[in-house]
C-alpha cells in the first residue's frame, strides 16, 4: 500500500510540474520583444531569455525602466507586454493615469502581466474605482495563462478569505508552492514558508524544507534560520554542505544573520584559512547588519586585536559594536584600552568615564 501511495504522489509531482511549466511557456511566448525594456521592467525571472526579475525599487531604476521602455513602445506600439512593461514602469513612478491606461490596453490585447497589473489597480484604488470582484477575475484569468506574479497575489488572496475567493481555495497554500516550484517569482517560497511557520495551512516537512531552502537562497532571514533547523532534526550525511551553501548564497543576498552564522560555522575549524573566512563573515555581518548584528561587530575587533595586533581597526569595531549596538562586552574591552597602560597611545580617561556612565556597561 506504502508503495503505491509513493507512486501516486511521484505521478501527482510530475502532473503538477507539467503544468506549472506549460503555464511558464504560455507566459515566455507571449513576450515577443526582448529588448532593454524588458530586462529593465520584467518583474520575473526567465532564465530562457536570460531576464532577472527587477523589483524597481529605486528612481533611477525606474527613470531608467520609463526611458528604455517609452522608446521599446514607439518601435512596438501594438505590442501588449511592451504596454505591459512601460505601465509598471509608471505605476512604480506613482503616475498612475498613465499606467492605467496602458494596463488596459496591454490586457485587453491579452497579456496576462497586464491583467495582473490592471488588477493591483482595482484592488489598491490607483485613479480607478476600487472593486474586488474585478480584481479576482483578473487574477484568476491572469494566472490561468502562466503569470506568476498573477498567481501569487491569487494565493495571497484566497489566504486573506476574499469574499470572491472559492470556499476550498481558502484552506490551501498550494498557489504559493506552485509558483515556488515554478521559479519564476520566488519570492512565493518566502511566503509559503512564513505562511506554512504560522499554521495558516498545514504543515509538511518537505514542502517546507523545499520552501526554505529556496527563501534563505533569496536572502529571508527567518528562512535560513528554519531550513537550519529543520535540516539538523534529519539523519542527512550532507547537512552541512545544504545549510553553508544556502547561508553562503543569502550572505551574498546581504543577509546579515546568514554572514554571521557562516563566520560561526568557520570558528569552528581548527585551519588558519578557517579563522581568516570567519573573521570576513563577521566584518560583513558588521558592516551590513542591523542593531542585532552587535556579536558580528564585536568579534571582528577581537580578531583585530588578537590576530593582526590592529588596535586601531579593534576599537574602531568595538566603538561601533558598544555604541551603536550597545554591546556590553565591547564597551568592557574599550574601557580597558582608554584605562591600560600598556596601550598608553589609546588612554583616555574621559572616554572611560562616559562608558562608565552608559547604562549599558
Amino acid at each position: 500500500m506504502k508503495i503505491k501511495n509513493d507512486n501516486r504522489v511521484k505521478i501527482l509531482c510530475f502532473l503538477l510540474l507539467t503544468v506549472i511549466l506549460s503555464a511558464q511557456n504560455h507566459y515566455i511566448e507571449q513576450i515577443k520583444v526582448v529588448d532593454a525594456c524588458l530586462h529593465l521592467a520584467e518583474p520575473t525571472t526567465i532564465d530562457a531569455l536570460g531576464v532577472k526579475g527587477n523589483g524597481l525599487k529605486s528612481k533611477r531604476d525606474i527613470d531608467n525602466a520609463i526611458e528604455a521602455c517609452t522608446k521599446s513602445m514607439a518601435e512596438n506600439s501594438d505590442d501588449a507586454h511592451v504596454q505591459f512593461l512601460l505601465g509598471r514602469a509608471y505605476t512604480k513612478s506613482g503616475e498612475y493615469p498613465k499606467g492605467l491606461m496602458l494596463a488596459r490596453k496591454s490586457c485587453q490585447n491579452g497579456d496576462s502581466a497586464g491583467c495582473t497589473l490592471l488588477a493591483i489597480y482595482y484592488d489598491k484604488g490607483f485613479a480607478v474605482k476600487r472593486s474586488s470582484a474585478k480584481k479576482y477575475l483578473l487574477l484568476s484569468w491572469a494566472c490561468s495563462h502562466g503569470d506568476p506574479l498573477g498567481c501569487f497575489n491569487l494565493a495571497v488572496t484566497n489566504i486573506r478569505r476574499d469574499p470572491y475567493a472559492p470556499r476550498k481555495s481558502k484552506q490551501t497554500g498550494a498557489g504559493f508552492f506552485d509558483i515556488c516550484v515554478g521559479g519564476m517569482y520566488d519570492r512565493a517560497c518566502i511566503r509559503y514558508a512564513n505562511n506554512m511557520y504560522f499554521k495558516k495551512f498545514p504543515y509538511d516537512e518537505e514542502r517546507f524544507e523545499y520552501a526554505s531552502y529556496k527563501a534563505c537562497l533569496l536572502g529571508d532571514e527567518v528562512a535560513c534560520y528554519d531550513l537550519e533547523k529543520v535540516l539538523k532534526q534529519k539523519e542527512d550525511t550532507h547537512i552541512q554542505k545544504k545549510i553553508y551553501y544556502a547561508l553562503e548564497i543569502s550572505c551574498r543576498k546581504k543577509n546579515a544573520k546568514a554572514c554571521e552564522r557562516l563566520g560561526i560555522m568557520h570558528q569552528n575549524e581548527a585551519t588558519r584559512s578557517a579563522n581568516l573566512e570567519w573573521h570576513k563573515r563577521n566584518e560583513k555581518a558588521c558592516i551590513q547588519g542591523n542593531m542585532s548584528r552587535q556579536h558580528a561587530c564585536y568579534n571582528a575587533g577581537g580578531y583585530y586585536f588578537q590576530n593582526s595586533r590592529d588596535i586601531a581597526k579593534a576599537i574602531a569595531y568595538w566603538e561601533k559594536s558598544c555604541h551603536d549596538r550597545e554591546h556590553a562586552t565591547s564597551c568592557f574591552f574599550l574601557g580597558k584600552f582608554y584605562l591600560d597602560d600598556k596601550n598608553a597611545e589609546h588612554k583616555d580617561k574621559e572616554k572611560r568615564y562616559k562608558l562608565l556612565r552608559k547604562d549599558v556597561c
